[in-house]
């Protein structure tokens, strides 16, 4: 949320509305280079007494906490590639790419979470029925590669209706799903178990280049209030005199990540009521999906009732909505909504429910925001992002580094971008600002010191 909202990160502001590329205020916003990452459990935590970034001190393993019921968990990792936005007056056109990886798991039941944190051979459950129902874990990762473009679909005096689209192709890297409708299981020692009922699916799809390949579409919206009324408004363009008149508030409503992977040389089983000895149980491994599916088929094959070398993974779809307000002089307030669609019975990735307040303040070289948010799995966090000229950095949970305290959620981003604010016509012409600085902006209250043209 840190870096979501500045306005002058237009292509990062496209990932979360499309709409966000029209009428923005740099001419061309050029991204270079970005990495974000994001960790957040109910019960899974990084421990205080091992964990201190600054002395470069990071547990090999998770904690757990053992009071929680149903565990749930959420892990992003995103790599932003080359990604452009230009806008052409009314229009806007851009092209975008990122590596995106999504972990999840929701519902788990306690010795299962432990089970995946701590290895499978738990000697306090041996002997013990263990059973749990409606619970799931899923791994995705996709490249994609979007074009998006936009207009102004409707003005009238000071008012703005602003759409915008982003088409992706999406290629597949990997995935594997276990969802459980009904699992009923026993440990005998730390060598053999037994399968006593499996309701559900699983499957998965070797980590590699190109195993899938699909397509994925964002959709939205912005209403804007400007601070003036604006007869003709054609931002950055010499027909309205290359001037960007600034907003009082807007709102934004939109769709995404709608669409599809299908992978094709995988896995795809569904089971009813299977059973069976599962012996070594403990040497399951996670590193190759085929292998642990085919241990997972030796267990439960005589319930299986479905089994398929194909299948196909849902983008995590989302709905987001979204309020900015301008008090002027270069200070902004901003509300984030983004509900993030439950896929119980698919192998689709899932994106964490957020709700954020982020104030922050936008100059040219320098922005610094502050977003307080929550999320799905019960964390609360406040976090400082930084803009200083080209290079954005921050985390939405700085407790997480500076409190002497069990991380249960952890979080960093980095950014590099080169904005370029003037159309060279605007230049040519005479018309455009060059040296732009906020106070020279038409925000509420701000003062132009420059009462005629350069």
């Amino acid at each position: 949320m840190g870096i979501s909202h500045d306005n002058m990160n237009v292509t990062e502001n496209i990932r979360i509305n499309p709409a966000h590329s029209v009428d923005p205020l740099p001419w061309i916003d050029i991204h270079a280079f970005g990495l974000d990452i994001f960790f957040a459990s109910n019960s899974a935590y990084l421990d205080a007494e091992e964990f201190n970034p600054f002395k470069g001190e990071i547990p090999g393993a998770l904690s757990q906490n053992y009071n929680v019921s149903k565990v749930k968990g959420q892990v992003e990792a995103n790599i932003t590639g080359p990604a452009l936005n230009v806008s052409l007056g009314k229009f806007s056109i851009g092209f975008n790419t990122a590596f995106r990886n999504f972990a999840v798991g929701r519902n788990l039941p306690q010795e299962f979470a432990q089970g995946l944190i701590y290895g499978l051979r738990i000697p306090e459950y041996y002997g013990d029925t263990l059973t749990g129902e409606n619970y799931r874990i899923k791994a995705v990762s996709f490249i994609e590669a979007g074009i998006h473009g936009g207009m102004i679909l409707h003005q009238k005096g000071n008012k703005l209706v602003n759409l915008g689209i982003n088409l992706k192709y999406i290629i597949g890297i990997g995935g594997v799903s276990f969802l459980a409708d009904n699992y009923t299981y026993s440990m005998a020692d730390s060598s053999n178990a037994t399968a006593i009922n499996y309701t559900g699916k699983y499957g998965g799809a070797d980590f590699g280049f190109h195993p899938g390949t699909g397509l994925g579409m964002d959709i939205g919206v912005v209403y804007q209030k400007k601070v003036n009324t604006v007869r003709y408004y054609k931002p950055h363009s010499p027909q309205s005199n290359c001037q960007y008149v600034d907003y009082k508030y807007k709102i934004g409503f939109s769709i995404l990540d709608i669409g599809y992977i299908d992978f094709k040389s995988s896995y795809y089983r569904e089971t009813e009521n299977a059973q069976g000895a599962w012996p070594n149980y403990a040497d399951t491994r996670t590193g190759n999906v085929g292998e642990v599916i085919s241990q997972f088929d030796d267990v439960f094959e005589n319930g299986t009732t479905e089994s398929k070398s194909k299948y196909r993974s849902g983008l995590p779809l989302s709905f987001a909505l979204q309020y900015d307000y301008n008090f002027g002089q270069g200070y902004f307030v901003n509300a984030t909504l983004i509900y993030g669609a439950p896929f119980k019975n698919s192998f689709t990735a899932e994106r964490a429910n957020l709700i954020a307040i982020t104030p922050r303040f936008e100059g040219r070289h320098f922005g610094v925001s502050t977003p307080l948010s929550y999320n799905s799995m019960g964390s609360v966090g406040l976090g400082l992002g930084l803009r200083i000229w080209h290079l954005t950095f921050g985390t939405d949970n700085i407790g997480s580094y500076l409190l002497n305290k069990d991380v249960y959620r952890l979080d960093v981003y980095a950014h590099l971008k080169f904005p370029i604010f003037v159309n060279t016509k605007c230049k040519r012409k005479g018309a455009g600002e060059p040296h732009w600085k906020f106070s020279d902006c038409s925000a509420p209250g701000a003062r132009n010191p420059r009462k005629k043209r350069k």
